[in-house]
């Protein structure tokens, strides 16, 4: 009978140990009526502007030269703006905001936009 009681304890003991864990679940990665607006595109610049809402511990602007191979760059977002600087004239580059926890990460949609190649003087 106590070592029925004993496997019983055990048993109880373990059950107890594993609920009370503290595993806190992440929260879920979303984008909810997103939409990014690229604007003041320049010779090597421009401007993104984001509209909707993220959930994230960490978001970033991903962009590279579109249909290339290489890796995105990244720059960190903060709040809804971001400048891209650096870039080459007359390109066109895609960009996506990314948001992302320890475990997973969300991409938004790709937008797409090329620099400047010439200055036109209309006078």
């Amino acid at each position: 009978m106590l070592k029925a009681f004993n496997h019983f304890i055990f048993l109880i003991t373990c059950i107890l140990i594993t609920s009370c864990s503290s595993e806190d679940s992440e929260p879920e990665l979303e984008f909810v009526d997103f939409e990014m607006t690229i604007s003041e595109v320049e010779f090597t610049s421009a401007n993104i502007k984001m509209t909707g809402r993220y959930s994230s511990e960490n978001s970033l602007i991903l962009y590279r030269e579109k249909n290339s191979n290489d890796s995105y760059q990244s720059i960190p977002l903060e709040g809804f703006y971001a400048s891209l600087t650096g870039l080459k004239k007359a390109t066109t580059y895609e960009v996506k905001a990314e948001v992302s926890n320890n475990s997973t990460s969300l991409d938004s949609e790709t937008y797409y936009f090329t620099t400047k190649a010439v200055e036109i003087d209309y006078e």
